[in-house]
């Protein structure tokens, strides 16, 4: 997915450590309709607090998807990807991270985001059960928690939200769908246990799951569209702007890896000049400026650690790719294995990917 995708439709929050952060226009949609929801729905005896609920949620739910992305940046520097931009939706980052086609690697990045939020439920859930004293099954309802707005307590109150909408960040990245990181974890399983199958047509298959998940949840939406709230907002709602996500954005990958596919040349680059054309047609990119802070001490020193193991990573496949062009100007395609021509696919994605920044 191309950075520049989402950059109409998104807000700029500066750079982070000399990481690119974009508040999408998803995540403002979702702000105000939620605030809409609650102002229009606040009972008279309430005054203005079910207003001030709603605006403690959406700070929290800020606060859970920031950390969940930054999570994925960290488990990304740690296995030698670079991380140009995130951008934040309502339910996670809204741009992959591109990592080195090795499953292994990608599955450890993907299942970071959604692991720091099951982490901040377990950190959340013995202070509810022990001090507050509330069922803590009543909370992990998805879409009607039972407990979720009964204390007048504004930090017991921002304890259970922060419990129930790190729980629902979870249970919605976990989905075998895409944007969702269980449809790029289900993408990164396929390729890994079935090479030959192809990333093309697992990146289809998961596309398709997630059109039928959003089809699901319309009609789902239909159904509970009289019945109570997701915390703030209505089921219904819930329902359709995730159904919405789950299909653009599945229709937006497939449409991608089409492209990909769509070129001429072998492996999406072409390789007639020899290895050495790769070289000469990248253009020389000046180091982003960095802030001075906790957080970008932090990610610089998680950069500096990436691009010492990078660095070997691509010193190990430019020996390697030498080799391969070798064979393959001598002998032609069939003298390549599998895992020379992943090779020569994973190189080509790291340079196309430089090249569209």
């Amino acid at each position: 997915m191309n950075m520049r995708d989402h950059a109409p439709w998104s807000l700029s929050l500066g750079r982070w450590g000399g990481v690119r952060v974009r508040l999408h226009a998803l995540f403002l949609l979702f702000a105000v309709m939620t605030l809409y929801i609650t102002w229009v729905e606040r009972s008279p005896s309430s005054d203005d607090s079910t207003i001030w609920l709603g605006v403690l949620s959406l700070l929290i739910l800020l606060a859970s998807v920031t950390l969940h992305e930054l999570a994925h940046c960290h488990a990304a520097y740690r296995v030698g990807a670079e991380v140009d931009e995130i951008v934040l939706g309502p339910f996670g980052g809204l741009l992959p991270i591109q990592v080195q086609r090795q499953p292994q690697h990608e599955l450890y990045v993907i299942l970071a985001g959604p692991l720091i939020n099951l982490v901040i439920c377990l950190v959340c859930a013995p202070v509810i059960v022990l001090a507050m004293e509330i069922n803590l099954f009543g909370l992990l309802h998805p879409l009607q928690p039972i407990g979720l707005s009964t204390d007048d307590r504004v930090l017991n109150q921002a304890i259970k939200l922060t419990f129930w909408i790190n729980w629902l960040l979870f249970i919605i990245n976990v989905l075998p769908a895409f944007p969702m990181d269980g449809g790029r974890a289900l993408r990164a399983a396929i390729v890994s246990v079935a090479p030959d199958f192809g990333h093309r047509n697992a990146v289809q298959l998961v596309a398709g799951i997630a059109k039928l998940a959003a089809l699901g949840m319309l009609v789902a939406a239909w159904l509970v569209r009289d019945s109570g709230s997701a915390g703030m907002v209505p089921t219904w709602f819930a329902l359709i702007l995730l159904a919405m996500v789950l299909f653009f954005s599945a229709r937006q990958e497939a449409a991608r890896i089409e492209d990909l596919h769509q070129d001429k040349v072998p492996f999406g680059y072409d390789f007639s000049q020899g290895y050495t054309s790769l070289e000469r047609s990248e253009e020389s990119v000046p180091p982003p400026p960095k802030r001075p802070g906790v957080i970008a001490r932090w990610l610089s020193r998680c950069r500096e650690d990436r691009l010492l193991r990078q660095q070997h990573h691509e010193e190990d496949d430019d020996r390697r790719m030498d080799e391969i062009l070798s064979r393959l100007n001598a002998t032609g395609m069939r003298s390549l294995s599998s895992a020379d021509r992943d090779l020569l696919d994973r190189v080509s994605a790291r340079y196309r990917s430089r090249m569209d920044q």
